[in-house]
């Protein structure tokens, strides 16, 4: 893949421009000049016997949205959607209309599907359909989803699984055309956790199965069943190999750019076929935590990190642009507080700026968008995005507007 072409002085140029303010210039729409969007022009009566031209009112100029904004960058801007929330009722569904990529975060887990049913995945594919959105698939295997279920099941017994739960997700591809945008689906989610020197993912039961080879004959599992399915892979789907502390340098970061690079490698060989024709995409979470001391720990117990330098940023987005197209995942910033709002829509305006220019990043997803329980036991953090009637805030115009600026 030919390499992105931005320097470093442009990329620090960039990166260093973290307006907040609501002109929306690139867009060709000043904020402050709109009339209010519910007020009603004041028309003097006029007596019916008289010929006076009825006045002609201008209706007001529709805000842009992040999806459009998105959308002239040719980047999908999603948001995360979740049955625990309120999305059945209208104002949630309205306002998940901002973004073009839909991200159901917990919709597909096993664990969910086996408690819950399908009714929540069926209801966000059709609201993807409905609404000309991109859908992202979370998890198709992730090995704390099954840890317990498979522990003891026997190879057979563990493809068996595979094989149904692949089919089962092909089901929610849909064709691309005039109506549908491609669905991507997360084909191993954090299978390796690098920790002092161990991978991890020696303990997944898919790794049981197929070794070090896991994320080639995984890939090869879903290009055989795609084919029965009628949906083809990169072009209707794609599959993204989806890993948490890999958005800097590190032990982690290298042992994850190897394995994709080998996967591709075999992949290719398999299917006779270059390594830049394996449509293998990587996605980066970005979940951080400001008030983390980096001199004393590594990340939270929730598995947030330290916000990374603008160095850091441009060297890792430039590495994995060489070999894959790139998804920012679980962009989400923890803390609660008015101060941490402030940092977090400027961590969400810099790294936004920087990663739209890099034409290998195809998407960017912010989570907690609508969960609005920042004190819940999950202690999800509510990114300040939306407010409590889901309208949009003035953070969200302050991150349209930096995304915006060319």
């Amino acid at each position: 893949m030919k390499k992105n072409k931005l320097s470093r002085r442009d990329f620090l140029k960039v990166a260093g421009v973290t307006s907040a303010g609501l002109a929306l210039s690139a867009c060709g729409v000043d904020v402050t000049q709109l009339p209010d969007p519910t007020a009603t022009p004041s028309l003097t009566p006029f007596p019916t016997i008289t010929n006076t031209p009825v006045p002609t009112v201008t209706p007001t100029p529709a805000l842009p949205t992040l999806r459009d904004v998105g959308d002239k960058l040719n980047l999908l801007v999603g948001t995360s959607v979740d049955g625990a929330e309120e999305y059945r009722t209208p104002a949630y569904q309205k306002a998940t209309t901002h973004f073009s990529l839909l991200v159901p975060s917990g919709s597909f887990l096993q664990k969910t599907l086996d408690d819950w049913g399908t009714g929540m995945a069926k209801g966000f594919r059709t609201a993807a359909n409905e609404n000309h959105q991109a859908f992202y698939i979370m998890h198709a295997f992730w090995h704390q989803d099954v840890q317990e279920s498979l522990k003891s099941a026997s190879n057979d017994e563990i493809l068996a699984y595979m094989k149904s739960r692949i089919e089962f997700l092909l089901g929610f591809v849909e064709k691309v055309d005039s109506e549908h945008l491609p669905t991507y689906i997360n084909l191993i989610n954090e299978p390796i956790w690098y920790w002092q020197g161990n991978s991890g993912w020696e303990q997944s039961p898919y790794y049981k199965v197929f070794g070090q080879k896991l994320l080639s004959e995984v890939y090869l599992m879903f290009v055989e069943l795609s084919e029965k399915a009628n949906v083809k892979l990169g072009q209707d789907f794609y599959l993204v190999y989806n890993d948490y502390d890999i958005y800097r340098k590190g032990g982690k970061r290298d042992f994850a750019f190897d394995i994709l690079s080998k996967a591709k490698s075999d992949i290719a060989k398999t299917l006779g076929i270059a390594d830049s024709q394996v449509p293998l995409e990587i996605g980066l979470q970005y979940r951080f935590n400001p008030t983390l001391d980096t001199k004393t720990h590594l990340y939270d117990d929730l598995g947030f990190f330290p916000i990374p330098t603008d160095d850091e940023t441009y060297d890792n987005l430039q590495k994995f642009s060489d070999v894959a197209n790139i998804h920012i995942t679980e962009f989400e910033v923890r803390g609660n507080g008015s101060e941490i709002q402030k940092q977090r829509i400027e961590i969400y305006n810099r790294l936004s700026m920087v990663v739209k220019n890099f034409k290998a990043v195809k998407s960017i997803a912010y989570f907690g968008t609508f969960r609005n329980q920042p004190n819940s036991p999950q202690n999800f953090s509510y990114n300040g995005l939306f407010d409590k009637s889901y309208q949009p805030t003035a953070d969200y115009y302050a991150l349209l507007d930096s995304i915006s600026k060319q």
